[in-house]
């Protein structure tokens, strides 16, 4: 199992952005991150995997949450995150090459509940919590 993961949640105008996967013939939406690096602070790790999974820049505004992970991870941090500046632009991202990474999108909130994303408990968070922005 490896450290810590931490993913960050931005909402802009009602939409969250998602990175679609695709492993063993199945697509599924996860929220953008990655592992944490050695000497990496976990807001310093969501900013940088924000900016190499979608070259947007973005800024911490709070932690969520953390959990125990139940997958390949120890531990998870999730962070809400606001856009400060960029295009989002996936086709530099270092995981495309591992096939599983698919995209960069933009989801309506609304349409969340609808959509295969994982980790399920998290999705159930999302709902709750940003349900009056949907």
């Amino acid at each position: 199992m490896r450290g810590t993961r931490v993913s960050g949640v931005l909402i802009v105008d009602g939409k969250i952005l998602l990175a679609l996967h695709k492993r063993l013939g199945e697509e599924y939406f996860v929220l953008l991150g990655g592992g944490l690096e050695k000497g990496e602070t976990p807001e310093e790790c969501i900013v940088r995997e924000f900016k190499e999974e979608s070259d947007l820049v973005v800024e911490v505004k709070h932690k969520l949450f953390e959990r125990k992970s139940d997958k390949s991870y120890e531990w998870e941090v999730y962070f809400s995150v606001k856009l400060i500046s960029g295009e989002l632009d996936f086709s530099k991202n270092p995981d495309l090459a591992g096939n599983v990474f698919q995209s960069v999108k933009w989801v309506e909130l609304k349409n969340l509940e609808k959509l295969r994303f994982y980790p399920k408990s998290v999705k159930e968070f999302l709902l709750n919590k940003f349900s009056s922005v949907m």
